[in-house]
């Protein structure tokens, strides 16, 4: 009837940090990896388009196939960048939480603790 409340994980801004920092160092990796694909991926789907008014039948369907395939690769990759992302963003948002307890509690100059307080970056009403 009543559901056990989760019990709110503490804030570790250093793991965090260090977290958010791999990410970033593997994001230049998979940008770079994103678009060779997504090139490659604009090559077939340029020679089908050319092919398409020709009627053959069996290069037209290699060339869907070659695209599936391709695509395929970029989905896996999107799929596991936007997990990667999604989980990086709520540890940016961890720390900003963290931080703006911090600006509160040490009473930083009004300017930055309005900023904290009431600038939708730091509310995340975006």
């Amino acid at each position: 009837m009543f559901r056990k409340q989760k019990k709110q994980e503490p804030i570790d801004i250093d793991k965090d940090l260090k977290a958010i920092i791999e990410f970033f160092k593997g994001v230049n990796g998979s940008i770079r990896e994103l678009a060779g694909l997504y090139k490659e991926y604009a090559k077939h789907r340029e020679q089908f388009l050319y092919l398409r008014g020709s009627g053959a039948e069996n290069a037209l369907k290699k060339k869907v196939t070659e695209q599936v395939k391709v695509y395929d690769k970029i989905l896996k990759i999107s799929q596991v960048f936007e997990l990667d992302v999604g989980i990086a963003s709520e540890r940016v948002k961890k720390i900003a939480k963290a931080l703006k307890i911090d600006a509160e509690k040490y009473k930083i100059s009004q300017k930055w603790l309005d900023l904290v307080k009431k600038d939708s970056k730091w509310t995340f009403d975006w």
